[in-house]
């Protein structure tokens, strides 16, 4: 029958409507939509894949779609390396200071040697050490972890002499952010790499400089922090200033320290610091677009160096200066790294459209569109990079068969699949992606008190299914959707729960009995959890990976791969005008839920997805003044006319919208979603206006 109706309208030589118009949209709406051929409604999700399950018309697959999939992915590959880091990271800091003595380093002066440990042992005592020499140090020590962990206002510690350009440090850049809020334990972790990555050792000040040889010679006797330090340089590639941890300055005078600090910044060094901060591409644009009369930089200015025309236009009343800074790309020249890469990935969904791509993509509706995605795609880039970036129609009727279509991109998909590639790369080189029998033990105790704050009501909900005769049959759809509502936990545990999916799955594995999926015995769990965190089933843990080949990190990143391959291939054999084949529907017909499994939404739980896909950092700030946000909001809908063979088919989307404010702190996710939720959320760019609804501000997210 599907095909004998295609048959028939190939045969027309009008345009066919196949369907009424839809009933929410309104008049001015499906004008714009006709005159478009594409619309940005106010309709949102809690999550990107969602449309694209519960689909009662075709498809269109976005590259936003797969672009978030990859982000969620290098953000917990990121977050389980950081995760590993943040356990080693006191007993690393202990080892360095143990190796700062008078004697290592000829001629340095005694107070040479206490400012190094100041320095060293606030950045131990912030990572969770309980490091103390028992001597006034630890007082002052003690002063700056409260106010680092207080995170507010300009202050400068009183072992620091004002002078050689530092007068204070703001304090509010010590507030975690993006996924090092997930955890006490990485929020030490980011209190701790920010402080050595933001107090510096000034070369013109005698007793600092005498200070970094010490700290030189201290972390090349120990060795581990100078690795971890490589680890991220072959991520971001080089440091955005000089640092001790890459230098190797074992046993250096003071003018062999100074000579490599200036090598490393090809000119002449102010000072070293312990740990570095990467000199991310974009970051140093940002610091060539700034001046006295234009002190925060413009999220434009990112998406016109990545090679947008729109954004071009749009700065063109900035001024020479900051449009000669936008045109000098030597950043973009070297992309050897995993962020230039991606960058350079983003760069594609701004090139000219593939001469068969359909007629909507040459117009600047849709330029406005992939300018969106591109700068959404570069807000999720640098959430993840938190820490290290240094700061600064015609339509188808109801149950037509016709299952969709994909974002016709196939340079983009091609480009991603090659990231990806790497991605896996890099982070098997670093030991990322395999399972961690320590980490699994430490996210284990960290559930702990979060399981027992619920469990309580866990229990009187889970009473009547754990008494369920196991003669009662199979449950029910009714049945199903009230225990899908009585085993719902908190945002917050359900956050604490995605990271640490595999120690749930391999709790319940230990855990003996049998019981309806999905129900929840509280105590056995809470039982079992414990007895993780003591380490009782780390070799189980392993053998659980090995023999039931449980959903790693690792086979998570083939599958996107995999899945971007596909989109390619349907990209280029539909600019050709083939209809998809059988394995082709299947593919866009299971897209939804392909990518929810990948992004841990395994079984049915992508019909309950959290709300946690808006995401939110600063990406630059003026010491004393605001934070220029950069963030993404919740998924929303697009709809599109998409011309094939004589017709225009309506098909449905989604797309991540970009946000960008000034904000006098920073934010962490949940403010950002706060902000997101309050009777004034944040406006939509003004250059994106044109194609969203008429009507405007999105709808609350739909579950």
């Amino acid at each position: 029958m599907r095909s004998l109706l295609l048959a028939l309208i190939a045969l027309s030589n009008t345009a066919v409507v196949l369907s009424a118009k839809p009933d929410d949209l309104t008049p001015e709406q499906q004008r714009q939509l006709d005159q478009d051929k594409i619309i940005v409604t106010d309709n949102t999700w809690r999550q990107i894949f969602t449309p694209y399950i519960f689909a009662s018309q075709p498809v269109f697959i976005t590259s936003d779609s797969v672009l978030h999939a990859y982000h969620v992915l290098l953000e917990e590959s990121v977050a389980q390396m950081e995760s590993q880091q943040a356990l080693r990271m006191p007993t690393v800091l202990e080892g360095v200071l143990a190796q700062i003595k008078p004697e290592t380093v000829e001629g340095v002066p005694p107070e040479a040697v206490e400012h190094a440990r100041l320095l060293l042992g606030t950045a131990a005592r912030l990572a969770g050490s309980h490091w103390g020499e028992g001597t006034a140090i630890d007082a002052a020590i003690a002063t700056e972890v409260k106010r680092v962990e207080a995170a507010e206002g300009l202050h400068l510690p009183a072992w620091m002499k004002p002078g050689h350009g530092l007068v204070s440090i703001d304090y509010r850049v010590f507030k975690p952010a993006g996924f090092y809020t997930r955890s006490a334990s990485l929020q030490r972790y980011f209190r701790a790499l920010r402080w050595m990555q933001t107090v510096a050792l000034r070369l013109q000040d005698p007793t600092e400089l005498a200070a970094a040889r010490v700290l030189g010679a201290a972390l090349s006797e120990e060795g581990s922090l100078p690795v971890l330090a490589s680890q991220w340089i072959s991520l971001s590639g080089a440091s955005a200033a000089p640092a001790l941890t890459h230098m190797y300055a074992s046993s250096w005078s003071s003018e062999q320290l100074v000579e490599a600090a200036n090598r490393e910044v090809d000119g002449e060094a102010d000072k070293v610091f312990i740990f570095p901060s990467a000199a991310l591409p974009d970051a140093k644009l940002m610091d060539r677009t700034t001046s006295p009369q234009r002190p925060y930089p413009d999220p434009m200015d990112v998406g016109a160096w990545l090679g947008s025309p729109l954004a071009l236009r749009l700065l063109k009343t900035e001024g020479d200066a900051v449009l000669k800074a936008i045109a000098a790309k030597p950043e973009r020249e070297n992309s050897d790294t995993l962020y230039g890469n991606y960058l350079g990935c983003l760069a594609r969904l701004l090139e000219p459209p593939e001469p068969d791509a359909p007629p909507f993509m040459s117009t600047p509706t849709w330029e406005r569109k992939s300018l969106n995605t591109t700068l959404s795609g570069w807000a999720l880039m640098r959430h993840t990079w938190a820490l290290q970036a240094k700061e600064d129609a015609c339509l188808l009727p109801a149950g037509t068969p016709y299952p969709g279509f994909v974002e016709p991109l196939p340079a983009f998909f091609h480009a991603l699949s090659q990231l990806i590639l790497q991605t896996m790369d890099r982070f098997a080189e670093l030991d990322a992606l395999a399972p961690s029998p320590q980490l699994f033990a430490s996210d284990a105790a960290a559930l702990i008190p979060m399981v027992e704050r619920e469990a309580d009501g866990l229990r009187r909900r889970m009473k009547p299914w754990l008494n369920r005769s196991p003669d009662a049959g199979e449950l029910t759809e009714a049945e199903l959707a009230q225990l899908e509502k009585d085993s719902a936990v908190s945002e917050d545990l359900a956050a604490a729960l995605r990271p640490a999916a595999a120690i749930v799955e391999g709790v319940w594995y230990f855990t003996p009995g049998d019981a309806v999926s999905g129900v929840v015995d509280v105590d056995k769990l809470l039982a079992s959890l414990r007895e993780a965190a003591a380490g009782k089933y780390e070799a189980a843990f392993l053998n659980l990976h090995r023999e039931r080949q449980t959903p790693t990190l690792r086979s998570r990143w083939m599958r996107l791969h995999s899945l971007t391959v596909t989109l390619e291939n349907r990209a280029h054999r539909q600019l050709r005008g083939i209809e998809p084949d059988y394995a082709e529907e299947e593919f866009i017909e299971n897209y939804g839920e392909d990518l929810g499994s990948i992004l841990f939404y395994e079984g049915t739980s992508y019909h309950s997805p959290r709300d946690d896909a808006p995401l939110a950092s600063s990406v630059f700030n003026q010491a004393g003044g605001q934070f220029l946000i950069a963030g993404t909001g919740r998924p929303r809908e697009i709809r599109v006319l998409y011309p094939w063979k004589g017709r225009e088919i309506l098909c449905r989307g989604a797309i991540i919208p970009f946000h960008s404010q000034l904000s006098d702190t920073h934010l962490t996710d949940k403010e950002w979603r706060a902000r997101l939720d309050a009777p004034t959320p944040p406006a939509s760019p003004d250059w994106l206006r044109p194609i969203l609804s008429p009507d405007a501000p999105a709808k609350p997210p739909k579950k």
